[in-house]
């Protein structure tokens, strides 16, 4: 249970974090102005953190198996790492609010992939579950998100976002988001096929679009016969 909603909370979140980060330049011009461009890597920087944080919800399995201890521990442990990042980042970017605030949150994003390991180690102390496993439901929608990224960011740089009028900046992001949409899970479904098929996340979401595909037919086919 604890490997599929994970593996589903990635499935959703990747796409959704990776199409932000690409997007960022043309939804803050579009929406707020050139004024806060250097938001842009803000953005970017907060999208990636989220990826990384994605399969870390370990409070579940911690009070299902009675280690609600554990949650203590890592609460303890995930601040005494977080925070030295933080300020480590904070004193290197020193010159400006901006580079402290750049330097702020790429510590954050240091401090995430170091609790996100241990987190993965620490549900192996309590459940079977180990770090291959978390790999196992993070390696297919990884590789479907950067497919997707190169992409969307090739395509992007074909029209670049300070030259486009406000209807074409949203035509852009639409077009964007679209294609995303679609090549996201074109990529994810061949590597679920060249993997076997296998009985994973994308098979339950796979049999999900099945079933509300085939309903949708059963009500268009009687409206269709009778108009």
């Amino acid at each position: 249970g604890y490997i599929r909603s994970q593996g589903t909370i990635c499935l959703i979140t990747f796409p959704i974090a990776a199409g932000l980060a690409v997007m960022a330049e043309d939804i803050v011009l579009l929406a707020i102005g050139d004024k806060w461009l250097p938001a842009v890597p803000l953005m970017q920087l907060m999208a990636i953190t989220r990826i990384i944080k994605a399969g870390q919800n370990l409070g579940p399995v911690a009070m299902a198996t009675a280690h609600t201890k554990n949650l203590f521990h890592r609460d303890l442990r995930a601040f005494l790492i977080r925070w030295p990042l933080v300020l480590s980042g904070m004193y290197l970017g020193r010159g400006d609010p901006y580079t402290i605030l750049i330097g702020g949150m790429l510590g954050e994003m240091g401090a995430a992939c170091a609790n996100g390991y241990l987190n993965m180690r620490l549900i192996g102390s309590i459940t079977p579950i180990t770090v291959a496993d978390h790999v196992s439901f993070v390696w297919r929608p990884l590789i479907a998100i950067l497919t997707m990224v190169a992409v969307l960011h090739g395509l992007s740089g074909l029209a670049p976002a300070p030259t486009l009028t406000p209807i074409a900046a949203v035509l852009k992001i639409l077009t964007l988001a679209g294609l995303g949409a679609l090549v996201y899970p074109l990529v994810l479904y061949a590597l679920w096929v060249i993997g076997g098929k296998g009985d994973t996340v994308e098979k339950e979401c796979a049999g999900i679009l099945k079933d509300i595909a085939a309903k949708t037919l059963i009500k268009i086919r009687p409206a269709a016969r009778e108009g």
